[in-house]
């Protein structure tokens, strides 16, 4: 027999799966541009010329994404 607390648990993954759902769909693969996306050098395959480069664009989506730019 469920009780309160497990109807609200439930509810709770509910919409926690709908919310993972909604940012996934939000998601769109970034196009190969044969640039690096920090620094823009040319590359022939990947998104980033180094690993350094990946860390550092990341670094900046993630600052990006608080200051809501």
């Amino acid at each position: 027999m469920a009780d309160n607390i497990d109807d609200a648990r439930k509810m709770a993954e509910v919409i926690l799966d709908a919310q993972i759902r909604t940012q996934i769909a939000a998601i769109k693969p970034i196009p190969f541009t044969g640039e690096c996306l920090s620094c823009e050098e040319p590359i022939e395959t990947g998104r980033y010329c180094s690993i350094m480069c990946r860390i550092d664009h990341e670094e900046d989506l993630k600052r990006r994404k608080r200051l809501n730019l």
